[in-house]
């Protein structure tokens, strides 16, 4: 079971700056940014994620529980648990502190959890740099290979983002993937 971290896992006050053709910034949150993006709003402007992410940590650990929160703790609860392996398929790009982050997230909400570390994506950090595309094609050749290895079955992915489903849905994988949109 895979989960995105922003607006999915976590409500974080992370922006990203998005300047318009005559210079004029603006800041948009997560949410803001992905309906933008959505809606093609974004197109001739310049995007600049270095607010984004650039105290990953904090930005994590200090967020509200999402959507998605409420799913995991649902999960935890079951009988099968144990037989679940969980990991994060993000956006973000700085794997030990968003790790971090969302550790003392945990901590904080009472939920004694950690993620399988193989199983943990941060598709915009530098081991990635190789990797072509968007968060949506990036985040879709991930689930591709998972599907690939056939080392895992049954994968869940629980994201915020229609564009990711809608991604999924045209590919080759779609019946090999369940996708909880939150």
């Amino acid at each position: 079971m895979l989960f995105d971290i922003d607006d999915t896992l976590v409500i974080s006050d992370a922006t990203i700056c998005v300047t318009d053709s005559d210079g004029e910034k603006k800041y948009f949150t997560t949410a803001q940014f992905r309906d933008a993006k959505n809606s093609n709003l974004l197109e001739n402007k310049e995007i600049d994620f270095h607010t984004f992410g650039k105290n990953t940590l904090s930005e994590i650990r200090d967020g509200r529980p999402g959507p998605g929160f409420d799913i995991l703790e649902r999960v935890l609860k079951e009988p099968y648990v144990d037989e679940i392996d969980f990991g994060l398929l993000t956006a973000r790009s700085q794997y030990s502190e968003g790790m971090e982050g969302l550790k003392q997230f945990f901590t904080k909400h009472n939920t004694d959890f950690c993620f399988t570390e193989a199983l943990c994506f941060f598709i915009h950090s530098p081991s990635w740099k190789n990797v072509l595309g968007g968060s949506s094609e990036r985040k879709l050749k991930v689930l591709q290979a998972l599907v690939e290895s056939k080392a895992y079955k049954d994968i869940i992915f629980v994201d915020d983002d229609p564009a990711h489903e809608a991604a999924i849905k045209k590919s080759s994988i779609a019946n090999d993937i369940s996708f909880i949109l939150v």
